[in-house]
C-alpha cells in the first residue's frame, strides 16, 4: 500500500511539473499604444468688409467733431485735423482767414441753426450719410445738405482733406502763356480833299446842297429843300 501511494505521488508530482504548475514563467511587459497628437485648428483671419456700415462708423466720430469744432469757432482745432497734403496746399492762417469770413455769412443766413440741428441728429443716429467712394484709407462721404467731403487715414487716424485755399497737393507751376504777336501798324492811306471850286455869284447860284447840287434860290429859306439841305451859302 505504501509502494502505491508512493507511485501515485510521484506520478502526481511528474504530470504537475508537466502542465507548468509550480513554476512561473516571464510575462512580456503591455505594449503602450502612441497617443495621438493634438489637432490644432487655426482660427481664419477676419477679412474686413468696407461697406456703409464700416464707413459710417470711420466718419461719425470726425463729423462729430468738426461740427463741435464748427460750434466753438475752433479754427486752429479744425485745421488740426487736416490731412499732410491739405496743410501744404493752405497754410494756418490762411484757413482761419478762410472760415472766420465764411462763418459771418455763415450765421448771417441761419447756418448755425442747421449745424446745431445737424449735430443732433448725428446723436439720435438719424443723419443722413451717403457714401460717394469707400476704400480702406480714403472715404467720400455727404451728409445733410453739405457738399461731399473726404477723409483719408494717416498714421491710424482719419483726417479730413480741405481745399478751400486751392487743390490739397503739392502746388504746380502756372502754366507758360505763349506770346501775343505783335502786329505791324499799318497807317491809313491819307486821302487827298477834294477841292470844289466855288462858282462865282454871276453864275447865279446862291448856295452849294448837300447832294453836290447847287441852289438859286433868292433867299436862304428853302434852298436846297429838295437837295438834301443847304451846304454852303454864297451869299
Amino acid at each position: 500500500m505504501k509502494i502505491v501511494l508512493l507511485g501515485a505521488v510521484a506520478f502526481a508530482a511528474a504530470a504537475f511539473i508537466a502542465c507548468g504548475g509550480g513554476s512561473t514563467s516571464p510575462t512580456a511587459a503591455p505594449t503602450n499604444a502612441p497617443m495621438a497628437s493634438p489637432v490644432v485648428t487655426v482660427a481664419p483671419t477676419a477679412v474686413p468688409v468696407f461697406d456703409t456700415a464700416w464707413a459710417t462708423e470711420q466718419v461719425t466720430p470726425v463729423i462729430s467733431a468738426d461740427l463741435q469744432a464748427f460750434q466753438d469757432q475752433d479754427w486752429s482745432g479744425l485745421y488740426d485735423n487736416l490731412s499732410a497734403a491739405s496743410q501744404i496746399g493752405c497754410s494756418r492762417s490762411e484757413f482761419v482767414g478762410n472760415l472766420v469770413g465764411d462763418w459771418f455769412l455763415f450765421t448771417a443766413f441761419g447756418g448755425d441753426k442747421v449745424l446745431a440741428a445737424e449735430k443732433q441728429d448725428l446723436q439720435d443716429g438719424t443723419l443722413a450719410i451717403t457714401f460717394n467712394a469707400i476704400t480702406a484709407d480714403s472715404i467720400t462721404y455727404v451728409f445733410g445738405t453739405n457738399d461731399p467731403a473726404t477723409v483719408v487715414r494717416e498714421d491710424g487716424k482719419w483726417l479730413s482733406v480741405d481745399d478751400s485755399c486751392g487743390k490739397p497737393t503739392t502746388s504746380t507751376a502756372a502754366p507758360t502763356v505763349a506770346p501775343v504777336a505783335t502786329l505791324p501798324v499799318v497807317a491809313a492811306p491819307t486821302e487827298a480833299p477834294i477841292v470844289v471850286a466855288a462858282p462865282t455869284v454871276a453864275n447865279g447860284y446862291t448856295a452849294l446842297c448837300n447832294d453836290g447840287s447847287y441852289s438859286d434860290a433868292a433867299t436862304h429859306q428853302g434852298a436846297c429843300s429838295r437837295h438834301g439841305g443847304v451846304a454852303v451859302f454864297y451869299k
